[in-house]
């Protein structure tokens, strides 16, 4: 990797990892699911030795508000793999996030010291690996309380605010789901209609296919009320009370922290992009569904794999020297 001239070098700035070591950490923090699977990030190398995250505009799409939240986000779960894996490998992070003002690309910067392995980031580490993007009912067993407040600590740790999506409005956040996924370039309006009561006796549930690693669309499974009850699966949405930058990426971060620790008791997982990319949804799930201060700006939906199954395929991803610049 290279970055020389980026970033200015900080004085008194401890030995941290040598370059193979960084290596290793980027292909890790590589595995990170991404919007779109558009992995739009860079990696780099400070003079210092630290290690730099760009949000990496021309992998997007389009330069809109919206499309630039789930952008920082995308780099946000990169950011805590990258994290984990050099807590895996020895190294105590501090990071940096938006350090100069004049660059708003880029995202972190990350200073390693050497500290002692600890069990936690080891097993998170080898969740990175462990981790698929699982769009499948799946099985009817619910999560437990006890395992969905840890997934919420987690998300708290790491500055986010999550909300359980209760029974009563899990069938109106998954038509709404439905509703983008059949035109992404609706608007409120449309959402808005997507929130009045459900017909329940068409006997129709749905989840799109759409997920952060799956650009594809459709949906994943479509069922009557009977099938559709089986799923014992839950939905978290995260958010930030302050929606900027750095509380984007932080949400990012805490999605990460959520799937790796999801991984990690072997739950199956996977993360939705489609309903918080329309104009106005956002602000309609805060006022009408989790009725919270936050503004939403993901969904996980993570439970328990179908029994017998084999687990998803990987999802490709770039070679590693196109992400480090």
């Amino acid at each position: 990797m290279t970055g020389e001239g980026v970033v200015s070098p900080v004085q008194g700035a401890p030995d941290g990892p040598d370059l193979e070591s960084l290596r290793l950490v980027v292909r890790l923090a590589c595995r990170a699911p991404s919007a779109r699977n558009s992995q739009p990030w860079s990696w780099g190398r400070a003079p210092d030795g630290d290690l730099l995250l760009r949000a990496d505009g021309s992998r997007w799409r389009s330069e809109s508000g919206l499309d630039r939240v789930n952008l920082l986000i995308s780099c946000g779960f990169a950011l805590h793999h990258a994290v984990v894996a050099l807590a895996a490998f020895g190294w105590a992070t501090t990071v940096h996030r938006f350090p100069d003002a004049r660059d708003p690309w880029l995202s972190a910067r990350l200073r390693a010291r050497a500290t002692a392995p600890r069990p936690i980031p080891l097993v998170e580490a080898v969740s990175i690996i462990r981790r698929r993007s699982d769009r499948r009912a799946y099985a009817p067993v619910p999560v437990t309380g006890h395992v969905l407040d840890e997934l919420r600590h987690r998300a708290r740790q790491a500055g986010a605010v999550v909300e359980v999506v209760a029974a009563e409005p899990r069938a109106a956040l998954h038509h709404l789901v439905v509703e983008s996924d059949t035109g992404p370039t609706r608007g409120a309006g449309a959402a808005r209609s997507a929130l009045r009561p459900l017909n329940t006796g068409s006997g129709l549930h749905a989840m799109a296919k759409r997920t952060w690693e799956d650009p594809g669309s459709g949906t994943a499974w479509v069922a009557d009320r009977g099938r559709a009850s089986l799923d014992g699966g839950s939905l978290l949405v995260l958010g930030a009370e302050q929606d900027d930058d750095e509380s984007q990426l932080r949400v990012g971060e805490a999605g990460s922290a959520v799937l790796l620790a999801a991984t990690g008791v072997r739950l199956a997982s996977c993360a939705l992009t489609d309903p918080l990319r329309v104009q106005g949804v956002p602000e309609l799930l805060r006022t009408q569904v989790l009725r919270c201060t936050a503004t939403p700006r993901l969904v996980l939906r993570v439970g328990w794999p179908p029994a017998g199954s084999a687990s998803p395929a990987r999802t490709s991803r770039r070679d590693l020297d196109l992400t480090t610049a």
